[in-house]
């Protein structure tokens, strides 16, 4: 995740990355000054639509990431602007 923000924001890149976790999850945040992802793109990642020969994911980067993260229980999301990605698990108990 943070090799794509920094591949995809160009020469000098401003990658930000923050965690964050209560006593029931973590929540990890990478965004960066790109122009973000595709809505299209989110909507597939995200499972809001489902995959098509029209519809589907340019690269593996965000499906490996929503597989480790679903896997353990957790969620992917991406904030409003398109360039920060939202990773939350459920801690273990």
């Amino acid at each position: 995740m943070l090799e794509n923000a920094v591949i995809h924001v160009g020469e000098t890149p401003a990658v930000r990355v923050t965690a964050t976790a209560t006593d029931d999850e973590v929540t990890l945040r990478v965004s960066d000054d790109g122009p973000g992802v595709p809505e299209r793109e989110r909507a597939v990642v995200t499972g809001e639509v489902d995959i098509t020969q029209l519809d589907h994911s340019r690269g593996l980067g965000l499906w490996l990431v929503r597989h480790v993260c679903t896997t353990l229980g957790g969620t992917i999301a991406f904030e409003d602007d398109g360039s920060t990605v939202v990773l939350t698990v459920a801690r273990a108990t």
